[in-house]
């Protein structure tokens, strides 16, 4: 169970900006690293996106008509040549 109110988190460095930031970044570490995480985890995923539907459809042309085979198995296309 977490203790509230939270202990004194002590005094802030104010001598620069770049100081009061480390010190808070300092503080926060666990929330930081699992931002800087799911943050890259996204873009990863958004930037693999592409080259995932392209390698399906690929893959699907490589196989010879991905769409006419299941099709034409099926009776509704009638296809006298060969693909």
């Amino acid at each position: 169970m977490i203790e509230l109110p939270l202990r004194d988190p002590g005094t802030p460095d104010v001598r620069s900006p770049v100081r009061l930031l480390v010190w808070v970044g300092r503080h926060q570490i666990a929330t930081l690293l699992a931002g800087v995480g799911f943050g890259v985890t996204w873009m990863l995923a958004q930037a693999l996106m592409p080259f995932a539907i392209g390698r399906a459809i690929q893959d699907g042309i490589d196989d010879r008509l991905f769409v006419v085979r299941p099709l034409r198995g099926h009776g509704f296309l009638h296809m006298h040549h060969r693909f």
